[in-house]
């Protein structure tokens, strides 16, 4: 792992394709160096952590995300 988190747009050109890479291997970590969860919470956690960081690159408002899971 590289240790950096980072966000990385990118854009088809001449299409209506577009997207985003989200890295977030050194949050990643320190969360789970907190607290010990089994691998399929991590694998969930991970996702979660992924999903909000692109949430908050797209959406435009002054606010505060929560993401929750059942």
């Amino acid at each position: 792992m590289s240790q950096i988190d980072q966000s990385q747009r990118f854009l088809f050109d001449n299409t209506d394709v577009s997207g985003e890479l989200v890295e977030l291997d050194r949050s990643f970590a320190v969360v789970l160096a907190k607290h010990p969860y089994p691998q399929p919470v991590a694998q969930l956690l991970g996702e979660m952590l992924a999903a909000a960081a692109l949430l908050c690159g797209t959406l435009k408002f002054d606010g505060l995300l929560v993401l929750q899971a059942r």
